[in-house]
C-alpha cells in the first residue's frame, strides 16, 4: 500500500503545512484513520504503479521502452528510435528530446501511435504519450521548442 497518500481534516488544512514531499492530501471532515486510508485508495482504485514514477535518462541511437519507465530525457547525439513498451498495459509516457536530432518514436510490433507506425519530435520537444490497453498509443499533449 503506497504510503504517499495523506488524509487530513478541513481543520488540519491550516494548522499545519501541507505534504511537500510528492504526497496526495486528501480533505475529510471528520477524524482521520488507518481505514479511511485504505478506503480512499481502493475507491480511486489506486496501485503503487499508479502514484510512484521512474525517471530514465538516455543517450543511445536505440531504446526500448521498459514498462516500469514514465519519464525518459534522451541527452543523445545524432537521431534516436524509442520503442514503447505494449499498449496492451494502461500507461503514460512522457519523453523529452534533449538530444540535437529527430527522434523518431514508435511502437512495438503492429502497435500504432495515432494510427501511424511512428511520430518523430524534435530538439526541445516533449511528447506525452497515453496507451488504451487495446495495442494503441495516443499523443495527448506534445510541447514543440521554438524555433
Amino acid at each position: 500500500m503506497p504510503n504517499n497518500i495523506k488524509l487530513l481534516k478541513w481543520s488540519e488544512l491550516f494548522s499545519r503545512s501541507l505534504p511537500t514531499d510528492k504526497s496526495v492530501a486528501i480533505l475529510t471532515d471528520g477524524p482521520v484513520t488507518a481505514q479511511d486510508r485504505t478506503d480512499v485508495i481502493d475507491a480511486l482504485a489506486l496501485e503503487q504503479a499508479d502514484i510512484s514514477y521512474n525517471f530514465n535518462t538516455i543517450n543511445t541511437a536505440s531504446h526500448t521502452v521498459s514498462d516500469d519507465e514514465t519519464y525518459i530525457l534522451s541527452t543523445a547525439l545524432g537521431a534516436v528510435t524509442i520503442t514503447l513498451s505494449s499498449a496492451v498495459n494502461k500507461k503514460v509516457i512522457y519523453i523529452k528530446n534533449d538530444g540535437n536530432d529527430t527522434h523518431t518514436i514508435q511502437g512495438p510490433g503492429d502497435e500504432t501511435i495515432n494510427g501511424a507506425a511512428s511520430v518523430t519530435i524534435e530538439q526541445g520537444d516533449v511528447i506525452k504519450l497515453v496507451s488504451d490497453g487495446e495495442g494503441n498509443w495516443h499523443t495527448f499533449c506534445e510541447y514543440v521548442a521554438p524555433a
